[in-house]
């Protein structure tokens, strides 16, 4: 009975055409080419019904970008003869998703700086491709028309790219005050960081420490 039953399925399969993708002949795009195909394309010559534009891309089978007496005696062969459709062209190009792999490594350096490799790529475009501050953006994929991603999507996507923070070395004054990025201050007493820089303490002038349990940004300050 199972027997009877595939060689029935694959029977239907042959006299009706039934295919996983898109191709010429396959006007109602229902995965097989039968009458129904014939009769959309005879009402759209007719001027009965006017055949979409997928369903016209679908219908022109000679691929003379319009749709005539031509393309209805193509489908008709298709079903007759059972003859093999021709496959339509992709609508799109899949692309590779885009990931943090375009980032460029930067350090704050309190000017704007492009934090990808490339802002215009083959099939799309990023956004939020240039930063200041240290800290984490989000990059934004917008892909272009003609394309898809490769997850079968078109929604934006998006990636972090950082700008590190700066560690400067810093002169350092008296034992209180203020030091502020990229300032440099001399001294001329013994100094002690303890808990703010790496200790060190000196009674000589304009020693030079960096600092190692604070980061370093624009206008920030450090008290010692």
């Amino acid at each position: 009975m199972k027997k009877v039953l595939v060689l029935l399925i694959l029977f239907i399969i042959s006299i009706t055409g039934v295919y996983a993708k898109e191709y010429y002949g396959d006007v109602d795009n229902n995965e097989k080419i039968s009458v129904n195909d014939d009769i959309l394309i005879k009402k759209h010559i007719l001027g009965m019904r006017t055949l979409s534009d997928d369903e016209v891309k679908r219908a022109d089978m000679n691929t003379d970008n319009k749709i005539s007496i031509s393309d209805y005696i193509a489908i008709k062969r298709i079903i007759l003869y059972k003859t093999e459709p021709k496959e339509l062209p992709p609508d799109f190009e899949y692309l590779e998703i885009p990931t943090k792999d375009l980032c460029l490594l930067k350090t704050y350096n309190g000017k704007d700086q492009a934090i990808v490799s490339k802002s215009t790529l083959n099939g799309y475009v990023l956004s939020n491709v240039i930063g200041k501050d240290a800290g984490d953006y989000t990059v934004t994929a917008i892909i272009g028309k003609g394309y898809k991603w490769a997850d079968n999507t078109t929604s934006n996507k998006t990636f972090k790219c950082t700008i590190d923070k700066a560690y400067p070395i810093i002169t350092i004054s008296d034992n209180s005050g203020t030091v502020k990025y990229s300032e440099t201050i001399s001294y001329s007493i013994k100094t002690n960081t303890n808990g703010v820089f790496e200790n060190k303490s000196s009674s000589d002038k304009n020693i030079q420490i960096s600092p190692t349990k604070q980061d370093a940004q624009a206008d920030t300050s450090y008290k010692i």
